[in-house]
């Protein structure tokens, strides 16, 4: 039993140390005292109008928690100015309106899946989007004509990936 406390007193310690340890290295970080300085410094008010301003819909009025999200929000845009176009949607923050638009969009683009023969033993099947099981079931149907050929082309072009499951 006094072994039993004594484990239980030094992992309790050890992780007392690491909390304290984390604290102080956030206390020293700069980004905590920027944020700090700014919510402390001007009027509540400014701060909350451009945070909303500069949010938009997501703003919601937590104004620590949207000061964050507007920085991470400013750091998205100019990581976006420099990837390629059709990637900047993986890089947003995004509002649950725009990302249920956008899973229909995959949804939509998996049941565009098509196939055709090129060639007398070539067969060509283009998969512009994976999205759940909904690429499974486009594929299927070209599955009978694809096995007359013995070799054939998978097109991923623009295809920025999707479920493991559709991997399967």
């Amino acid at each position: 039993m006094q072994v039993l406390k004594i484990i239980l007193s030094l992992v309790l310690g050890l992780l007392i140390a690491a909390i304290i340890s984390e604290s102080i290295e956030l206390w020293n970080s700069g980004m905590w005292q920027i944020k700090n300085n700014i919510l402390n410094k001007y009027e509540q008010e400014k701060v909350r109008e451009l945070l909303k301003k500069g949010l938009g819909e997501t703003y919601t009025g937590n104004i620590k928690n949207d000061f964050d999200n507007f920085f991470i929000t400013i750091v998205m845009e100019e990581i976006n100015k420099k990837e390629a176009e059709h990637l900047r949607r993986y890089n947003a923050f995004i509002s649950r309106e725009e990302m249920s638009k956008n899973n229909e969009l995959g949804l939509q683009q998996a049941r565009e899946i098509y196939g055709k023969p090129v060639q007398d033993n070539i067969y060509y099947i283009h998969i512009k989007s994976f999205h759940k099981k909904e690429s499974n079931k486009s594929l299927k149907k070209y599955i009978p004509e694809m096995r007359d050929y013995e070799n054939i082309i998978i097109d991923l072009k623009d295809n920025t990936g999707g479920s493991f499951d559709s991997l399967r």
